[in-house]
């Protein structure tokens, strides 16, 4: 059971996510991965390094340009990976909310997909998925607030990473301009 506090400052931050979320907001429009240039990859530290590091690379070898973000709840690093953006326990705000000052060059980016996929469902991880710019946003797992991804792909607790990752290319490359 949680403190009384941090259920407080929970139920706070989804609140702020909500508002925020659709300043944001950028009409979803079907994007393949064969017109897509710009990909956000999130990922949470404890998820598996070879399969975040196939997923890269196969994007990257099919000519995208790929920005990384990953979180860890402590000052740890993101291990052999290097993300473009690592945000840890000091570069959130009070509500659990990541400071700007952290995230600005991926908040003033525009992505043609977003992809978070971070088992944990990590707030910080959710909360930039719901306030960056995305033409498509994916999210794997079963999300605290699904209104954030416009494709969700369900898997089950406790799945292999590289099966995610796996099913996660299969469905990029199946979604088509309609």
């Amino acid at each position: 059971m949680k403190p009384p506090f941090e259920r407080f400052r929970q139920r706070v931050g989804w609140l702020l996510l909500r508002r925020n979320r659709y300043q944001a907001r950028m009409l979803a429009r079907p994007v393949s991965l064969h017109s897509a240039r710009a990909i956000a990859l999130m990922w949470g530290a404890d998820f598996e390094a070879s399969a975040v590091q196939h997923l890269i690379s196969e994007l990257t070898s099919a000519g995208k340009e790929v920005y990384s973000l990953t979180y860890t709840s402590d000052e740890t690093s993101a291990g052999e990976l290097r993300p473009t953006i690592h945000l840890d326990a000091r570069a959130l705000d009070v509500w659990k909310r990541p400071r700007r000052s952290h995230v600005a060059a991926f908040l003033n980016r525009r992505f043609d997909v977003l992809i978070n996929i971070d088992p944990q469902n990590t707030f910080a991880l959710q909360y930039m998925a719901a306030v960056a710019r995305a033409a498509l946003k994916i999210g794997v797992g079963r999300p605290h607030d699904p209104a954030i991804y416009d494709v969700i792909i369900d898997m089950p607790p406790g799945a292999p990473a590289d099966q995610t990752v796996q099913q996660l290319l299969h469905y990029l490359q199946n979604i088509t301009k309609t």
